[in-house]
């Protein structure tokens, strides 16, 4: 049985992102934006192209409540995360660094980028369901654990 920390940050302050070198983070704006999205998802996820195909097709028909966005090395698109935009509560989703790009501080980027824009957009707090990989990072941004779920794996 695994443990999935449910998070939340209030969102009362800017989030000052910190510059990581030939990194440049930017919202998707189209379909090919999301083709290449979708990519480190999918190994970060560990994905095959028709699990990482549907996904991506769910998540277009959804566009109007998400916000993706990557991070990109010198023309490659090394990270990935969405926003998505609930009634009050804005959600943090699909966090996910090629395993070569990790402990770079991207994550923590990718994290501020949402957290800004949400801030910008009116909403007052933000949640996450975090990974085993990304509870250490999220405690350090300031993220509350207010819960937790339990999986099972068969």
């Amino acid at each position: 049985m695994q443990h999935i920390p449910m998070m939340s940050i209030q969102l009362d302050k800017e989030f000052k992102q910190d510059f990581v070198p030939d990194i440049k983070i930017s919202m998707v704006q189209n379909g090919n934006d999301l083709n290449n999205w979708i990519v480190p998802v999918k190994v970060a996820f560990e994905m095959d192209d028709c699990m990482a195909l549907r996904y991506q097709q769910c998540l277009e028909q959804a566009h109007t409540r998400f916000i993706h966005f990557t991070a990109e090395n010198n023309g490659l698109i090394v990270a990935a995360a969405s926003l998505f935009l609930h009634d009050e509560i804005a959600g943090l989703y699909n966090l996910a660094v090629l395993p070569e790009f990790r402990r770079q501080g991207i994550a923590k980027t990718l994290h501020y980028a949402r957290l800004n824009e949400a801030k910008s957009r009116g909403y007052k707090h933000a949640t996450l369901q975090a990974t085993p990989m990304a509870t250490a990072l999220d405690n350090s941004l300031g993220f509350v654990t207010h819960s937790e779920l339990s999986m099972y794996k068969c």
